[in-house]
């Protein structure tokens, strides 16, 4: 995407000199084949790097980084904080960094940078987190202890959404679980509604209606916010 004014909502992806910026709901490709929207270890070319490395997606309050690579590794760094790894087909949130660097890691441990400025998105307010005095790190203060058959329904929730051009996609439906699963429908309805009722119990916002309505459907939040906390691949 072609540089322009810095308009509310937008991501500035800065690389090799070149400014890109992601719309509200946009995504930006990267890696060395020629059908991204960033291309990067291509001259020459680094072998270490997938055709289709990675992708950034610009969220409501931060950005989702995935590794689109069956090998490669990228990695979050941002000021004062630990470098994130991103393993093969991993996704992890920016937040609460909003200045920040994704690494595309390459042969003998070469790096190739894009520099990422989501200053212009709205602030984060999810519970469950608390940044450090300078504001450079948060941690889960909530014991977030899921099932393994919790975490493997709460993965298939979030497929969709993770998939390349997913940033339109919906959360995955009880059906399209419990095909990929092999469970009932039924089942990940309740599986569902017990992770909803166990985290909003831990303080996380916006799972459950009060009082609870008939036929509620909190897919969507639900995705996200495991999305956004690292649980979608668990």
């Amino acid at each position: 995407m072609p540089d322009s004014p810095n308009l509310s909502g937008q991501v500035r992806v800065s690389h090799a000199g070149r400014v890109w910026r992601v719309p509200p709901d946009g995504e930006l490709s990267f890696g060395r084949g020629v059908d991204v929207d960033v291309r990067l270890a291509d001259d020459p070319p680094d072998l270490q790097v997938s055709r289709r490395a990675g992708l950034l997606r610009c969220l409501a309050d931060s950005v989702l980084v995935i590794n689109l690579s069956s090998r490669g590794v990228l990695r979050l760094s941002a000021p004062g904080a630990l470098t994130r790894d991103i393993g093969p087909g991993e996704a992890i949130t920016s937040e609460p960094h909003r200045v920040f660097e994704v690494v595309v890691v390459g042969e003998y441990g070469h790096g190739y940078l894009l520099g990422v400025d989501a200053r212009q998105l709205p602030t984060p307010t999810a519970a469950g987190h608390d940044a450090d005095l300078n504001g450079t790190a948060t941690v889960l203060n909530a014991p977030y202890d899921l099932t393994p058959s919790q975490r493997r329904v709460l993965a298939a929730l979030c497929a969709p959404l993770l998939a390349p051009g997913g940033s339109h996609s919906n959360a995955a439906s009880a059906r399209e679980i419990g095909l990929a699963l092999d469970l009932s429908p039924n089942y990940v309805r309740n599986v569902l509604k017990e992770i909803r009722e166990q985290l909003t119990a831990y303080g996380v916002p916006g799972l459950v209606s009060d009082p609870p309505q008939p036929g509620e459907d909190f897919r969507q939040p639900l995705a996200l916010w495991a999305i956004r906390y690292g649980l979608a691949g668990q």
